[in-house]
This record gives structure tokens, C-alpha cells and sequence, in this order.
């Protein structure tokens, strides 16, 4: 009887110690994930057009947030979102070509989001598994 309190014991302090160790790891995680959404934010405003008219303070806008998101009654994820919150609807305009005018003229494309969102998705990965190898 003795041996199994203090298997059940060992048990309990091993998925306590799993339990502390999961949280600070989530914790770090989240500090690369603001680091990393921020830096992306203002790598895209660097990148935005700056013409005149309607989107002329376009690249200011460039900000993050952070969304949970439910995946199963369990487990839930934060995710940065970054996102232009003054001029939401010229992003895909910009960031592609597209007719505009009476004359239905060719807007040129000025992609400014796609490539530097793929380096930092990169670059956030990378930032996690040195993270996790560097330990909690």
C-alpha cells in the first residue's frame, strides 16, 4: 500500500513539475509572438505605398492584436493578428493590381504584405524552437 502512495506521489509531483513547465513555456512563447507580430507590423508599414489620396497615411495603420480562438473544449490558441485598422479595405487593392476609374485603368500592385508576413512566419518559428531549446 505504502508503494503505491508513493507512486501516485511521484505521479503527482511529475505532472505537476509537467504542468509548471508547459505554462512558462507558453509564457515565453507568447513574449515571441508580440515581439515577432510587432516586428512584422512595422516591416509591412516600411514596405506600404505612401502616394497621395485616399490612402495617403496607409502605412501608419499597421498594427497587431491578439485573438483567442477555441480549437477544442480543451485547448485553446492565441493568435497575432496584424492589421491595417485605418484603411482595412485597401490592403488586397494594394496589394494587387486591380481596374479602377472610369476608364477602368490598371492599378499596379505594390506587394508590401505576403512577402514579409512568409519571412516573419519564418522568423517566429525559428524564434520558438530556440526558445524551447534554450529551456524554460
Amino acid at each position: 500500500m505504502e508503494t503505491k502512495s508513493s507512486a501516485q506521489n511521484a505521479m503527482r509531483e511529475i505532472m505537476d513539475l509537467y504542468s509548471n513547465y508547459t505554462y512558462d513555456a507558453l509564457k515565453k512563447i507568447e513574449k515571441v509572438r508580440k515581439q515577432t507580430g510587432k516586428e512584422l507590423a512595422a516591416a509591412i508599414s516600411a514596405d506600404s505605398p505612401r502616394r497621395g489620396g485616399d490612402h495617403k497615411h496607409y502605412f501608419q495603420g499597421w498594427t497587431v492584436k491578439s485573438v483567442k480562438t477555441v480549437l477544442s473544449a480543451n485547448i485553446s490558441d492565441i493568435e497575432a493578428i496584424v492589421y491595417n485598422k485605418d484603411k482595412p479595405s485597401l490592403t488586397h487593392l494594394l496589394e494587387f493590381s486591380h481596374p479602377a476609374g472610369a476608364d477602368r485603368h490598371i492599378v499596379k500592385a505594390s506587394p508590401h504584405i505576403e512577402n514579409n508576413a512568409g519571412k516573419y512566419e519564418d522568423i517566429y518559428i525559428k524564434r520558438i524552437i530556440e526558445t524551447l531549446k534554450r529551456g524554460v
